[in-house]
């Protein structure tokens, strides 16, 4: 250790640390007491108002010290039984044992475990339980100076300083000289470490469901043909879901939404997340259940890796889609889905093209049915206009053949030519006649069968606007009960003005509090009498 120098006042109780050594020591030197710094002097200056020298030697070994005023440490020797030791004073103690530790850790250490509590209330105190019993635990900080530069480390690495997620330090050990206990001075965060450890979380979790055979479980379940009813899981307090319906609206159509609220991240977030799918899981009215968070850190989405979630996914009767972070983040919840999007406005967009799609089919179908429609009316009118002309062409030839028959018996036979002219005659008639008839009656079949055909086009239409008249009214059914439309009747909004939520009932609403009012051109706050 470099040299060190204190100069010790004892009528104004302060000691004066500077020289080489300062700043290698500036630790230990804010450990006696409350310390400010004299950038002037380029010196710690210590208010200590109960010290000795004994103690300030046991501290710092290589210290050379220089007093002034009127010392006080003329020592007091009371007398002591013979045969009791003389023991030494806690002070003394501490001191020996923080000399002890110096000697001992003489170089930071890195010290690995999970975090249990965090605390800033000027520097940040945090407790570090062991990875395997969280019972034993022991105390880190970081200075306000070294703050900002742990911090700006730990953010660019994408996660944050946090209860129950895995570290390591890179610290100084020392001895609180007030509390006598040991304390863990950070210098560093291993972030490497933790981004590792995040990373062998998902791969843990989806190797242990690939060995139960659950991983593909939810995966291997189906949609329905038009799914309506859908079922959401997301954090109460985030707009995020805002971008879930702002892309699901652009369908125009009379989706069943149930939010079950739920927290996705921190300490409560594993058992409400697993709570809500089973919940919504067993209801037998929905179609599918959406889980979806906006962007956050590695450390905030830890949960959606966590073992009992992903597999509550896996067990889940319905189709589980996902859209956890942002586009690139990955977790073991999107892994098993039955669907995984990037982010939540592209779960909305999915279902709003499943409603399109479905229209742009419905569309072409009619188009089709119209087009075989009149392709069929065009062939069977041909066919009955060439059967119609093929029994007229055929009667005209019989009629003609017998004719020329009965010319040719009443030349031969002229005796009987009278006779039998009048009967061939009247036979001839009769057979044109049945002849015309059946024509006629073929005819009139043809052209009945050419009427019904002319109803399909007409039919086509039926169907095709009864179609666009009920896509029309859900729509009007959907503009009537949107939120915009009860504001313009007259309805209004109120809201806390915390943004802690909705007051719909007196019961909320608290005399004197401030709420803000939603009308449908503006926002007005107002107080509670």
């Amino acid at each position: 250790m470099a040299q060190l120098q204190a100069h010790i006042d004892w009528n104004a109780k302060t000691i004066t640390f500077s020289g080489p050594g300062t700043f290698n020591a500036k630790e230990q030197i804010k450990a006696l007491g409350t310390a400010r710094w004299r950038g002037d002097l380029k010196s710690w200056v210590v208010n200590v108002p109960d010290i000795s020298v004994p103690q300030l030697k046991a501290a710092f070994p290589q210290l050379e010290i220089v007093e002034s005023g009127e010392t006080e440490q003329n020592e007091v020797i009371q007398a002591v039984p013979s045969g009791v030791p003389s023991g030494v004073g806690v002070a003394q103690f501490i001191a020996q044992v923080r000399a002890a530790i110096a000697s001992a850790f003489p170089q930071p250490v890195f010290v690995r475990g999970v975090i249990s509590k965090v605390k800033s209330p000027r520097h940040t105190y945090i407790e570090l339980s062991d990875s395997e019993d969280s019972s034993v635990h022991i105390n880190c900080f970081i200075w306000s100076d070294d703050l900002s530069r742990i911090t700006a480390e730990v953010s660019k690495a994408g996660f944050s300083l946090e209860p129950d997620l895995d570290v390591m330090f890179e610290v100084e050990v020392g001895l609180n000289p007030r509390r006598g206990d040991i304390s863990l001075t950070i210098r560093r965060v291993v972030v490497e470490y933790t981004i590792g450890k995040l990373a062998a979380e998902r791969d843990k979790t989806n190797e242990k469901l690939k060995k139960e055979g659950l991983f593909e479980k939810n995966r291997q379940l189906s949609l329905p043909f038009l799914p309506t009813r859908l079922g959401l899981i997301t954090s109460s307090a985030g707009t995020v879901i805002n971008d879930f319906r702002s892309s699901l609206d652009q369908s125009k159509f009379g989706f069943q939404l149930f939010w079950l609220p739920a927290a996705v991240q921190g300490a409560a977030a594993k058992k409400e997340l697993i709570q809500a799918i089973r919940t919504l899981g067993a209801r037998s009215d929905l179609d599918a259940v959406l889980i979806f968070r906006g962007g956050g850190s590695r450390a905030e989405l830890a949960v959606f890796n966590d073992y009992d979630v992903a597999k509550a996914v896996c067990l889940c009767p319905l189709p589980v889609l996902s859209a956890i972070g942002h586009q690139e983040d990955l977790s073991s919840v999107q892994d098993v889905s039955f669907k995984a999007c990037g982010v939540p406005k592209d779960l909305g967009r999915f279902f709003a093209d499943i409603v399109s799609e479905l229209r742009r089919r419905f569309t072409d179908s009619i188009e089709i049915i119209t087009a075989q429609s009149e392709s069929l009316l065009r062939e069977e009118s041909r066919s009955l206009a060439h059967n119609a002309a093929f029994i007229l062409s055929q009667a005209q030839n019989l009629l003609q053949q017998r004719m020329l028959r009965l010319q040719s018996l009443a030349h031969s036979v002229p005796i009987v030519a009278t006779s039998v002219a009048q009967d061939s005659r009247h036979l001839l008639e009769r057979t044109g006649r049945r002849i015309l008839d059946r024509g006629e009656g073929a005819i009139e079949r043809a052209m009945l069968r050419i009427q019904r055909f002319s109803t399909l086009p007409r039919l086509a239409e039926s169907v095709y606007q009864r179609a666009d008249e009920r896509v029309n009214g859900l729509s009007a059914l959907i503009e009537a009960v949107s939120p915009e439309s009860q504001l313009r009747r007259g309805f209004s909004i109120v809201r806390k003005v915390d943004g802690s939520g909705f007051i719909v009932s007196a019961s909320q609403a608290n005399t004197g509090e401030q709420v803000e009012i939603e009308f449908y051109d503006a926002r007005k706050r107002a107080r509670i009498e």
